[in-house]
């Protein structure tokens, strides 16, 4: 827990990444779960730890394929090869997001 108190102190930015490992009781976890892009519990399979690190990855990639996609939207003169190059933008956002959903579909049950 001193790890997150410190993120939270001096890089809450990346407090949403961080991928809590622990064998924390769940009562005590349930204030914290929240905070943290996922909590793997101990002992844990190697999947376990690999399925949120793709996701946390995938996150950040939709964050920044949605800043390009907005800053690009907000040009004024929209020339045709712009707006193919939203377009491909958005098709890249929906793939990242089906890919995200599948994650949390698979990793929630």
């Amino acid at each position: 827990m001193t790890v997150l108190k410190h993120l939270r102190g001096h890089k809450p930015e990346m407090l949403k990444r961080a991928i809590l490992l622990t064998s924390t009781p769940d009562a005590v976890l349930k204030t914290i779960a929240g905070d943290v892009s996922a909590v793997v519990k101990k002992p844990f399979v190697t999947d376990e730890l690999i399925a949120p690190s793709r996701a946390a990855v995938n996150e950040q990639r939709l964050n920044e394929l949605r800043a390009l996609r907005d800053k690009l939207f907000k040009t004024m003169n929209k020339t045709p090869a712009l707006k193919a190059e939203i377009d491909k933008l958005d098709r890249a956002i929906n793939k990242v997001l089906s890919v995200l959903q599948k994650f949390e579909t698979h990793w929630r049950r």
